[in-house]
Order: structure tokens, then C-alpha cells, then sequence
């Protein structure tokens, strides 16, 4: 799996980065080196647009072999990640990746529809900010991963599973695909 947090800026997705990396420590990374498409992945062009063949190597639970920077040995391994992008614009899929259908079943895309404002009106979707949050987030870290751990372990008690609604899905299909763009429309 792979989750890409999109909409427009001030809407929280870089906080919620940065309580993820001080709840995760260590098990949290950020790539320094060219990623899917491009410098950073945490800042997709609007006009980039993901390497579906690579997502699926390292989302599909298969065994890869890497070499790390100027080591002669290789290693395999099965990822165990999941890829998190924050984007105002979704990036597009290249045309040409193989089987579409199981990168779709992959990517997971969370809106962040609240926009956080200095100043107002306020409304459903504008809220205002709290500019002392980022200096909140380290001492939140150790209890939030508690609380994701207590939350984890009752939800797989339960079986619960997590569904995304097909309305989110096939929207953004239809803007990311642009074959299916221009089939459905003739």
C-alpha cells in the first residue's frame, strides 16, 4: 500500500508528518535520494507523475535486491513500508505502467479538505490555526503511539477492515487515468 495526503497547503498534512516521524522515530524516513519521480516525495510536481512499475515492486510484498550506496554485496528483502506522499496535486500514473488495476488497489488517497487561516471567516472548511501546534507535536509523540498501538491491537481484535469509499476512489482514477478520461467521454 501507498497513501498520498492531497489538497491545497495550511491543511495540516505536514503536521501530521511531523507527529507520524516523532511517534515513529526510527521506524520513520524520510528519502533523501530521487524517488518515483522526483527529488523529494513529499513535494510532487503538478506536472510529475508516479513510476507505477516501481510502486508496485516496492508496495506488492514481493522479494527485492538492493545494494546499498557504494556496497559490492546485495541484499533481499520484502519492504516493509508504506509509502506516504503529501502532494497539493495528485500526481498523475505514467502512461505505458503496467497492470493499472493492481497500482489502483495500492495507492490510498486522503483528502484534506480543512484549510487553517489566521484570519477569517471561518467555516466548515476553514478553521483557524494554531501556530504553537508544531512545538506541541514532541511532547504528544510517546502518548500517540500508545494510543496507535491500543487502537491497532483492538481494531485487529475485531477484524475490523478498513474500506475507502468508492466515490473518493473512482474520482480520482478518472482525473489520474487519462485513457479512461477520454474513453468515458466519447
Amino acid at each position: 500500500m501507498a497513501v498520498i495526503f492531497t489538497r491545497t497547503g495550511s491543511n495540516g498534512k505536514g503536521v501530521l508528518n511531523k507527529i507520524m516521524k516523532e511517534a515513529f522515530g526510527d521506524f520513520h524516513d524520510e528519502p533523501r535520494a530521487a524517488l518515483l519521480t522526483s527529488k523529494r516525495p513529499s513535494d510532487e510536481k503538478q506536472n510529475k507523475k508516479i513510476n507505477g512499475s516501481f510502486l508496485k515492486v516496492i508496495t506488492g510484498e514481493d522479494t527485492i535486491t538492493v545494494r546499498t550506496l557504494n556496497a559490492r554485496e546485495f541484499q533481499t528483502y520484502v519492504p516493509k513500508f508504506t509509502p506516504t506522499f503529501l502532494c497539493n496535486v495528485i500526481p498523475t500514473i505514467k502512461e505505458g505502467s503496467d497492470d493499472i488495476k493492481g497500482i489502483w488497489r495500492r495507492l490510498k488517497i486522503i483528502n484534506f479538505p480543512v484549510r487553517f487561516s489566521a484570519t477569517g471567516p471561518y467555516d466548515e472548511y476553514r478553521k483557524p490555526i494554531d501556530d504553537t501546534l508544531g512545538t506541541k507535536v514532541n511532547a504528544w509523540a510517546p502518548e500517540l503511539m500508545l494510543l496507535l498501538i491500543e487502537i491497532f491491537s483492538e481494531y485487529c481484535k475485531n477484524g475490523s477492515k478498513l474500506t475507502v469509499p468508492e466515490e473518493v476512489v473512482g474520482e480520482q482514477k478518472m482525473v489520474m487515468n487519462s485513457f479512461l478520461e477520454f474513453f468515458n467521454t466519447m
